[in-house]
């Protein structure tokens, strides 16, 4: 293929670069990465990759992937506006629509932008992206979109005004199942453990729960009343997550991070 650039080689762009090399998406010979730091510069190019610090470099690749953070897309945006063909930027940059993005490059009517939201599982081939056709887009133009996050975990298309649901639920989820493990342990070594015995207890327990909610035609409400016995010891835990009102914490987490992410994007 020809040229394809990336933005930016931090965990993101690396992950999703590396993983759609080993799955065949790309040949990292045709891979362009645009990176300012040096070590990650390095990093790419030791992945066969070629480099560049200066995104003026990537002019001539029709398919770009934006992969900095948001604050520092206006200075790249600069380095990008003589564009010599039609470009598709693939963007994962939270909040910043797909015309905001061809109006800071500088020419709305002659490319177009494919938005998409994946998460830190990614790194691991086990992430999940949102995609969604944004500014200038076609259907069809999401294609290597599709093949590259499918390389690095699941992919669903979404429409573009959902893109910040997908950040609230799967782009920030991580972090609740983190947390979730963080009090856990605490819990367990509140009850006797110590750490490195009470971080065995609860991240296997998560890992295994996991792989159960793996299977596609499994229900977690279902796989949660296989495992309450009435009267039992799972069922008092869950009376008490329900008396602090876990499931509405729940919800109202992912409408608080919805909410943040369509305060980013104006």
């Amino acid at each position: 293929m020809s040229t394809f650039a990336v933005c930016g080689y931090g965990n993101m762009g690396q992950a999703v670069v590396e993983g759609a090399v080993r799955a065949g998406v790309l040949a990292a010979s045709d891979v362009l990465a645009i990176e300012p730091d040096a070590t990650r510069r390095g990093d790419a190019e030791r992945f066969g990759c070629r480099v560049s610090a200066d995104a003026a470099d990537a002019r001539d690749a029709p398919e770009v992937l934006l992969a900095v953070k948001p604050q520092s897309f206006p200075e790249l945006a600069r380095r990008l506006t003589t564009r010599s063909c039609r470009t598709t930027f693939i963007s994962v940059m939270a909040g910043l629509s797909g015309r905001r993005i061809l109006d800071a490059i500088g020419d709305r009517t002659a490319h177009a932008v494919i938005r998409a939201m994946p998460n830190t599982p990614c790194r691991l081939g086990l992430g999940v992206t949102g995609i969604a056709l944004s500014e200038g887009a076609a259907p069809g133009d999401d294609g290597l979109a599709m093949r590259l996050f499918a390389a690095v975990g699941r992919t669903v298309r979404v429409p573009e005004g959902m893109l910040d649901a997908v950040t609230a639920t799967s782009g920030s989820g991580p972090a609740y199942l983190f947390l979730l493990a963080e009090a856990w342990e605490r819990g367990a070594r509140d009850l006797g453990f110590d750490q490195a015995t009470a971080r065995e207890l609860v991240r296997q327990t998560i890992v295994g729960a996991a792989r159960m909610l793996e299977d596609r035609s499994a229900d977690a409400a279902d796989l949660r009343a296989a495992v309450t016995s009435k009267g039992g010891t799972t069922a008092a835990a869950l009376a008490v997550l329900e008396a602090r009102g876990f499931a509405d914490a729940m919800r109202e987490a992912l409408a608080a991070a919805e909410r943040r992410g369509r305060e980013l994007g104006t």
